[in-house]
């Protein structure tokens, strides 16, 4: 693997770990507001988040490659508003989905086929949390103002297993 490609991997591991300690910080403040099926729904993603990461780790260790696990910063964000994790969550997958377009695009043009090919889930994986990321802000600003469509909308969430 080309040098840079595995530097930005171990960047990406990194940013998949933060990308979960955001959405901890997000279940945390829907369930401090008493909404936990958000706040479940955001632990899930949470998981979610450090599966990738390790699925990232995983392959460059068994492309002999050196795995530099860094420091993960804590979420610098406060929420003002039920929406407004919604909004974080939507504006940090499309900052996502950007690094690994990119991570994509350089294995490409350095015609690491293989490392391209692993990629591709993860570019799938994206078009899915963006989905769901813009599918979330929209069903809050469809209902968070009404108490019955934001009880049905944190029942629907916690459903997610």
């Amino acid at each position: 693997m080309n040098k840079d490609l595995v530097r930005d991997f171990n960047e990406q591991i990194n940013q998949e770990f933060y990308s979960a300690y955001l959405y901890l910080k997000i279940s945390v403040y829907y369930r401090e507001r008493g909404l936990a099926g958000f706040g479940s729904w955001f632990l899930a993603q949470a998981r979610e988040e450090e599966e990738h990461a390790v699925k990232l780790l995983s392959y460059l260790a068994e492309s002999g490659q050196r795995v530099e696990l860094q420091e993960i910063a804590a979420p610098d964000v406060e929420f003002d508003g039920l929406e407004a994790p919604l909004l974080a969550a939507l504006e940090h997958e499309k900052a996502v989905t950007a690094r690994i377009n990119n991570l994509y695009d350089f294995a490409f043009t350095y015609k690491d086929f293989q490392t391209a090919d692993f990629l591709t889930w993860f570019v799938r994986e994206q078009r899915e949390e963006m989905e769901t990321a813009a599918w979330l802000l929209q069903k809050m600003k469809l209902f968070g103002a009404d108490a019955m469509g934001l009880y049905q909308l944190d029942k629907e969430l916690a459903e997610r297993k």
